[in-house]
């Protein structure tokens, strides 16, 4: 029994060792800079992929079930609480707000309304000062269910991820075009 204790790691400090490591990538990160220079127009010298038409940043996946999503969640949210403590050091920072938004493709054993009110219950204990707003969270929460698979992402909203990004490259690559033929006066 001694044995198998010393192999338990306390999640928290797997999450700072990852953190301050810098260990792996963040897809969020990646997704990011090509959705930026695919709207802004600084990604004009490289030419548009045909290939590649929705990027969603799955930052961990698991098997779908509520156990497995909500575990997920709670190791995502804990890394993502510890990388937010040591940026709000440096500025301060107002009400955090989140949603969390869920898609379901041929997945029956799962309710997205359950998943909501699980992962809902998770963050209100681990960071019960956040608050709920579906219309223009600070944070989002994304689940991506594709039958047994699971993707979870947490990640800060921002100019080029917004809270109604779909992650369509197509879409954002034509609505940038549109708009650069027809600026607005």
């Amino acid at each position: 029994d001694e044995a198998n204790n010393d192999k338990v790691i306390d999640t928290k400090d797997a999450v700072r060792e990852c953190v301050d490591k810098g260990s792996g990538w963040d897809p969020v990160t990646v997704i990011e800079t090509i959705l930026k220079g695919t709207t802004d127009g600084t990604n004009r010298e490289a030419p548009s992929s045909r290939f590649v038409t929705r990027m969603i940043p799955l930052q961990s996946t698991c098997f779908a079930s509520m156990d497995e999503i909500c575990e997920t969640t709670k190791f995502l949210l804990q890394r993502f609480l510890y990388k937010m403590e040591k940026k709000q050091e440096k500025d301060k920072q107002t009400t955090t707000t989140f949603g969390i938004y869920v898609k379901r493709r041929s997945c029956g054993h799962l309710t997205t309304n359950a998943i909501i009110q699980s992962l809902g219950a998770q963050v209100a204990a681990l960071a019960p000062s956040w608050k709920v707003d579906l219309t223009a969270p600070t944070v989002k929460i994304w689940v991506e269910i594709c039958r047994t698979t699971a993707g979870v992402s947490i990640f800060r909203v921002n100019s080029t991820l917004s809270a109604k990004t779909k992650f369509n490259v197509v879409d954002l690559r034509a609505a940038s075009a549109a708009a650069q033929e027809d600026p607005v006066e």
